[in-house]
């Protein structure tokens, strides 16, 4: 099995896991992240030069993820090893640079309207070369494997709120073939990204309230939210051979989409059901084993029934416990299953689920929430599954056990 043996996170709560949990347990909720804290950090550590970070020269995203790698290899204290694999997890990768080049061509012509921009004779917009790298999906991985000398492959994996599950499969992939480490980074930064709003707002899934409200029944839609977390993955005896500090084993995972709609789950969860049995039959264990779920929990109108029919059918019992971070921090899109592996790794630590924020009356009985007025202490716990069923039926779920 494979061992994640460090973690470093940012998200709207902070940047020190443990610290980050605690205020989760007392059920604070934000949806804005303290860009001051990275920046220093970046600066300060020679990643990034000042003016590309104050020029707005680099992707959010990269910034967020180069951050967050920083930390977890720190945490991990991992021998580099230049050759492994740094794998990335963003549905919007670069693509907040590329809204702002965007921005400033409509600029321009809105105020010159004679201009032709077919004719190449044009006095193009200058940019500089970071910028227009940082446009590209892949960007992230590359700004991570250059910012710490990793000349191995690289890879981004884009699939909504499935790409953190989809890019720890890839990366036990590679485990397999012998390497020491890999890096699994996953970031985005959309909050503020006006044509990821809108777009949202469109179809109907962003909050009415700008509030996200978790399996409630006045939930009206989710919030967007901007998170990185990377994870060193390591084969478990190769992290126990070096006496690693091992935050969890993942046990098993499972892949899978619907086929139904580009845009929204299928009523039956199709995809959800095989992800589920996937992740559960590599891990050997039945749906009794597990001792709490950390949902997905987009607080949509059709997203949070189908995911609580979904684990009515695997989960009879009642009152097992469930807890959905996004309403606490928001949507973090392709970052929100690695933040929630996150948390769901303190949960294992210190035995307690933090209330959901925005929970007030959930629209099921069959699970045991915590609300915005409690949290759920578990007496035994040392298996997690983690669900992340997003958008357009993509559908992934991970299995994790304590050390």
């Amino acid at each position: 099995m494979y061992a994640i043996t460090g973690v470093g996170i940012v998200d709207q709560l902070g940047t020190e896991l443990d610290k980050n949990f605690e205020r989760m347990l007392k059920g604070e909720v934000s949806y804005d992240i303290n860009w001051d804290t990275v920046n220093e950090y970046l600066i300060e550590k020679e990643l990034f030069k000042k003016r590309d970070i104050i020029r707005n020269f680099v992707s959010p995203d990269a910034l967020l993820g180069v951050y967050a790698t920083s930390r977890a290899l720190e945490d991990s204290g991992v021998e580099h090893v230049p050759t492994v694999p740094v794998i990335t997890a963003s549905l919007h990768g670069g693509g907040v640079a590329q809204d702002r080049i965007f921005e400033k061509y409509h600029e321009r012509a809105m105020n010159n309207p004679e201009l032709d921009y077919h004719d190449m004779s044009t006095k193009p917009i200058r940019w500089s070369p970071n910028q227009l790298l940082s446009t590209g999906i892949e960007f992230t991985a590359s700004y991570v494997a250059m910012s710490f000398g990793y000349i191995g492959p690289i890879f981004n994996v884009a699939s909504t709120c499935s790409s953190t599950i989809q890019a720890i499969e890839i990366a036990s992939l590679w485990l397999e073939r012998g390497e020491p480490y890999v890096i699994v980074t996953s970031s985005d930064a959309l909050a503020k990204n006006k044509p990821s709003v809108n777009f949202f707002t469109g179809i109907g899934a962003a909050s009415k309230e700008g509030v996200c409200k978790p399996f409630d029944e006045n939930r009206s839609g989710m919030v967007l939210g901007d998170a990185a977390v990377t994870f060193i993955l390591e084969k478990e005896e190769v992290a126990r051979k070096r006496d690693a500090k091992i935050y969890g084993i993942i046990k098993g995972y499972g892949n899978a989409n619907d086929a139904s709609s580009p845009a929204s789950p299928s009523p039956e969860g199709i995809g959800c059901e095989y992800a589920y049995e996937q992740a559960f039959k590599m891990a050997g264990i039945s749906y009794d084993d597990i001792d709490f779920i950390n949902a997905h929990g987009t607080a949509t109108l059709i997203g949070d029934p189908v995911e609580i029919d979904v684990m009515k059918k695997y989960f009879d019992r009642t009152e097992v416990p469930i807890v959905s971070h996004k309403g606490n921090i928001g949507h973090c899109m392709g970052a929100c299953g690695a933040v929630e592996i996150a948390y769901g790794l303190e949960t294992l630590r210190k035995k307690v689920i933090p209330p959901t924020g925005g929970l007030e009356k959930p629209i099921d009985d069959h699970f045991l929430f915590g609300n915005h007025n409690f949290s759920v202490e578990i007496p035994r716990v040392e298996t997690f599954v983690k669900n992340s069923f997003g958008f357009g039926g993509r559908a992934s779920a991970i299995i994790i056990n304590k050390v």
